[in-house]
């Protein structure tokens, strides 16, 4: 037996003899004074476009029902977005893959083109753009948690366009979320 194990046990023995109670380990515990830990990270600021929904028209019928004597031809999607609570300030729509001044266009068959727009509400009165070239941005509230924020858009095909081809006409257009 060691001199520590020896001083163990006999400070026990002590102990028991008097009654008392003593962790023979503690003995020889010491400690200092409590120092703090420093713990940091921060906070990416973030928001981006996590998915959209196609503004789907359907059938523009230039003959009957969407001629000038007609209806306009409206549709709907949307932009889904996801930011860092506190951020968020406006949601842009590009002008399009096919547009031509003043116009939205979807391309068509044998370099045909519908004309279409994009609005920021039901009514469609606002257009919904960028800020610069076309329409104005979506002014939007900054997010209060990161759950995703749906924005509805609005689309419009104007009645009485003649696009000169049958067929599938299609665009795409870019959205950005600002913060």
């Amino acid at each position: 037996m060691d001199t520590r194990q020896r001083f163990k046990s006999a400070i026990t023995a002590v102990a028991l003899v008097f009654g008392l109670s003593v962790n023979p380990a503690s003995v020889f515990a010491a400690s200092s004074a409590a120092v703090g830990l420093g713990v940091s990270a921060s906070v990416a600021s973030k928001c981006l476009v996590s998915a959209t929904s196609t503004v789907a028209f359907g059938s523009y019928d230039p003959v009957q029902t969407n001629s000038s004597t007609g209806s306009d031809l409206d549709g709907q999607g949307s932009v889904t977005i996801r930011c860092t609570p506190g951020d968020g300030v406006s949601i842009a729509l590009d002008q399009g893959a096919n547009f031509s001044s003043p116009n939205r266009r979807m391309a068509g068959p044998s370099s045909s083109f519908l004309n279409y727009e994009l609005y920021q509400e039901a009514a469609r009165t606002n257009v919904w753009g960028n800020g610069t070239t076309i329409g104005t941005v979506l002014a939007i509230s900054a997010s209060t948690n990161n759950a995703p924020r749906v924005f509805n858009v609005y689309g419009r095909v104007p009645k009485g366009q003649d696009p000169g081809a049958t067929g599938s006409y299609n665009d795409t257009v870019q959205a950005t979320v600002n913060f």
